[in-house]
C-alpha cells in the first residue's frame, strides 16, 4: 500500500502534498520510472491498473479512457468528507483491473480490510465470534 506519512502502515510514503483533491488519476504501468516523466501523455499502453477521481466535480474529458469502457470517475467526495476519506475497493481487494464499480470512499483502513462503517459483535452462549472472522463476510442481513 502506498500513501503519505499521515495514513500510517505504509508500504511506500510520499509526501502529504503530492496526491491533491480534485480531478486527478492513480495508475500502474508497467515499465521503470523513467519512462513516465512529468508530462508524459494518457496512454493505455503497458497499462495495468488505474482509477480517476474527482471530488464532485465534473467527468474529467479525458481520465476515464484510462478505465474499461462504461467505468466512470469516482466521487472522492461521495462519503461526504473528501479530506479524511480515501478511495477503497469493496469488498477488500475486489473489482478488475480498470474498474471502479467496486470503489467507496471511506475513512482509511491501513493494516485492515476495508470494511463497512458499522461494528458488528456476534456472541453465542458458548463462545464470542472474533472480529477477524466477520472481515470475511461481504452481505450482512439485519
Amino acid at each position: 500500500m502506498i500513501g503519505n506519512p499521515d495514513v500510517g502502515e505504509t508500504g511506500l510514503n510520499f509526501s502529504a502534498s503530492v496526491l491533491q483533491n480534485g480531478t486527478d488519476a492513480v495508475t500502474i504501468f508497467r515499465g521503470e520510472a523513467l519512462d513516465f516523466p512529468n508530462g508524459t501523455a494518457i496512454s493505455e499502453e503497458d497499462l495495468i491498473d488505474a482509477v480517476a477521481y474527482g471530488t464532485d466535480d465534473p467527468e474529467d474529458a479525458e481520465l476515464p479512457a484510462l478505465h474499461n469502457a462504461g467505468q466512470r470517475q469516482i466521487d472522492e467526495q461521495a462519503g461526504g468528507d473528501e479530506d479524511a476519506h480515501s478511495l477503497q475497493g469493496f469488498p477488500n481487494g475486489s473489482g478488475d483491473p480498470r474498474k471502479t464499480v467496486s470503489f467507496i470512499a471511506k475513512p482509511p483502513t491501513p493494516g485492515y480490510s476495508n470494511a463497512r462503517e458499522a461494528v458488528l459483535s456476534l456472541e453465542s452462549d458458548s463462545e464470542r465470534i472474533p472480529p477477524a472472522a466477520l472481515d470475511q463476510a461481504t452481505d450482512l442481513f439485519y
